[in-house]
């Protein structure tokens, strides 16, 4: 996990690979390391085939789609607004109603106390970041209410995250 920036050109870089054949102990082979040194010729025979594959692919790696799947959900994992999103808001697939939508500093409040109740202050999301990531992934468009409030169209905190987070605001 870290901070700091979390652009989508951050993420690109990142070929996550998750290892889930894990092998217990009593199996694994402890002369690992020595086979692979005998077979180095082979090995490095293979790996200098597949860099002239990338060599003739502009240098870009051919990745399977689960690459591109792990990076996604890591860049989630990672993220601490969508892991906010995930355990305390409703997302809904279309415009909820106007009374139900809540304004973007009650969220942003709300998203900021459970940073500090979670110990995750650090992996604290930047406002215009925020905006970005709830426009992309979770097309959120916010609207200007009658008294200029800037509102919600998709996603509100839940009744119970706001109460666990003790934070009640009136109509929201």
């Amino acid at each position: 996990k870290f901070g700091g920036d979390q652009g989508k050109w951050v993420y690109d870089r990142f070929m996550i690979i998750y290892c889930n054949n894990v092998i217990p102990v009593e199996k694994q082979d402890k002369y690992i390391v020595e086979k692979m040194l005998d077979e180095t010729n082979a090995i490095m025979k293979w790996a200098l085939k597949e860099l002239d594959r990338i060599e003739e692919n502009n240098f870009k790696f051919i990745e399977p789609k689960s690459l591109e799947t792990n990076r996604r959900r890591y860049e989630d994992e990672n993220n601490t607004l969508v892991q906010f999103i995930e355990e305390c808001c409703y997302v809904s697939e279309t415009f909820i109603s106007p009374t139900a939508r809540m304004r973007r500093s009650d969220f942003n409040m709300c998203y900021e106390k459970w940073l500090k109740e979670n110990g995750k202050i650090r992996g604290k999301i930047s406002k215009k970041d925020r905006q970005e990531i709830l426009k992309n992934k979770f097309k959120e468009e916010f609207t200007k209410d009658n008294s200029g409030d800037i509102r919600t169209t998709r996603i509100f905190v839940t009744d119970e995250a706001r109460k666990e987070l003790g934070i009640y605001f009136g109509n929201t």
